[in-house]
């Protein structure tokens, strides 16, 4: 098949989106298709391969790190002409899904969207929440989704939501995938070399972008309270965001300035030696739709901390390979506490995470999205 992406955001962009587009393209290429991306343009950058499209685009005014690619196109519509597309696949559902919307249509071919990112929880962005509200972003999610021919939901959890939100679409769960075998058997000591952390200091590592809605306060406070009693221990948060300033005077104000370590964003091909070198991970964020890092953690054979979220429970079966916590300081702090003072404990939990891993095989969930393609080009064909 030859399939259309359009997302609004892509390399060499950093985030979950992004990287579950870059597996996703691989996997299905690796199974005999061909994916044609269509992004905005990132100025000075330029893309490394074939069958990719940049829309002119603008810096979003309330997040600097993205970009707003306009929905209206004629060059796109002229390009895409001569593709042979078969299905078109909106991994958004604003701005350049605006614009999928309108190829599908001109070219009568089946659009499938997936749901990534729980808009609904990032309306602060925008002045505070003052303008958009929640449940503006709520209806104009289903109003987006309901214009597609199928919907693609990353968890059970997002299935709900949608359905909640007034989507009238089938809705598919089909779970993010990962390159399992690239985190696996990593060297270790890339991050240990970085901040000069003896092999004897336990590496709490968490991975994301630092905004409000990740909760990283909440992980912080909680480290506070295993700090005394595990003075080995270093929380490690990887990545960068609008809060990254704000959690840096956090944990200073806490006397963590030397126990909390920001690297900000490291390259994703250093991220696999990123996990080789932690002890545990910890997670705190309630607004994930299928969190890619948590995979990624599993692949890398990591014991996991969270808090309890639908859209963890796939990745993290409490007591096997990790422990799911509610939102409380104390009791997050002590499933730390007990699982860094039971090494075979972790040891064990570690392989459990390897072993669920393979669920998540990006080879795996990309033969079931082709399928959904290929159920809806022969629904959308004439007889």
């Amino acid at each position: 098949m030859n399939i259309g992406f359009f997302t609004d955001t892509y390399v060499p962009q950093i985030n979950g989106v992004v990287t579950s587009i870059s597996i996703l393209t691989q996997a299905l290429e690796g199974l005999g298709h061909r994916v044609y991306i269509v992004a905005p343009a990132i100025p000075g950058y330029r893309d490394p391969r074939p069958g990719i499209f940049r829309v002119p685009s603008i810096r979003f005014v309330f997040q600097p790190e993205h970009r707003v690619a306009s929905p209206v196109s004629l060059n796109i519509l002229r390009r895409t002409a001569g593709l042979g597309l078969d299905v078109l696949h909106a991994h958004t559902p604003f701005g350049l899904g605006i614009l999928a919307f309108q190829v599908a249509r001109a070219r009568h071919l089946p659009l499938v969207q997936t749901y990534h990112t729980l808009f609904p929880e990032y309306v602060h962005y925008v002045l505070g929440g003052r303008v958009i509200t929640p449940g503006m972003a709520q209806r104009a999610s289903a109003f987006a989704c309901n214009r597609s021919d199928v919907v693609v939901a990353p968890s059970e959890k997002i299935k709900k939501l949608l359905l909640g939100y007034g989507v009238k679409r089938p809705i598919r769960v089909i779970h993010n995938g990962l390159d399992v075998e690239r985190f696996q058997d990593q060297p270790r000591g890339l991050l240990r070399s970085r901040f000069g952390l003896a092999e004897a200091e336990e590496i709490l590592l968490t991975v994301g972008r630092l905004g409000k809605e990740k909760n990283l306060e909440f992980l912080i406070r909680a480290f506070g309270q295993v700090a005394p009693s595990r003075p080995a221990a270093r929380l490690v948060i990887v990545g960068d965001g609008p809060e990254r300033n704000r959690l840096v005077a956090l944990a200073a104000g806490l006397g963590l300035a030397q126990r909390v370590l920001f690297p900000g964003y490291v390259a994703p091909g250093e991220m696999p030696q990123v996990y080789a070198d932690a002890d545990l991970f910890v997670f705190a964020s309630t607004t994930e739709v299928h969190p890619m890092v948590l995979l990624e953690a599993l692949a890398s054979g990591l014991p996991i901390v969270a808090v309890r979220d639908p859209a963890v429970a796939s990745a993290v079966v409490p007591g096997e390979n990790g422990l799911l916590i509610g939102q409380g300081d104390d009791d997050y702090a002590q499933a730390i506490l007990k699982l860094l003072a039971d090494e075979p404990l972790r040891r064990a939990m570690g392989q459990a995470s390897r072993e669920l891993s393979r669920r998540f095989s990006s080879t795996t969930q990309a033969e079931k999205l082709a399928g959904l393609y290929q159920e809806m080009i022969a629904a959308t064909r004439p007889p």
